[in-house]
């Protein structure tokens, strides 16, 4: 019985330890979605926002197909943590059956921990597709 008791409260516990804190992944994903969205609300990129947009929009500003985006895992770097997201977008040869080209571009967000669930952006850095 004790076993059970003590199995089922690691269960809960890892339940709401994943539920109230966020991962620097999480608030990567968050911060480009808002991005994309137009929605960007924090101060610290506001400088960069247009450099920021157009770096988003490129597949659509290309007319590029199959954009796909990879959040790696977080790297602990001085002030924080620092993630990168990999797109890749394709151009096509006629209807979708070869690759002409591809592009590549990386997008480095660092952030610092300022509670379970938030985050304070504090840079971002572009590579540009290529």
């Amino acid at each position: 019985m004790i076993f059970v008791s003590a199995f089922l409260t690691g269960i809960l516990l890892v339940f709401l330890t994943s539920y109230l804190i966020k991962t620097p992944e999480e608030q990567a994903n968050e911060f480009i979605e808002e991005l994309k969205a137009g929605t960007i609300s924090d101060d610290s990129v506001k400088d960069q926002k247009e450099e920021l947009e157009a770096f988003i929009k490129f597949p659509e500003t290309k007319e590029l197909d199959q954009t796909r985006m990879i959040i790696d895992s977080a790297e602990d770097v001085d002030n924080g943590y620092e993630v990168r997201a990999r797109f890749q977008a394709y151009e096509y040869k006629d209807e979708g059956s070869e690759v002409i080209e591809s592009y590549d571009g990386d997008l480095y967000i660092v952030m610092k921990k300022v509670g379970f669930r938030e985050w304070d952006i504090i840079d971002v850095r572009i590579n540009p597709y290529e």
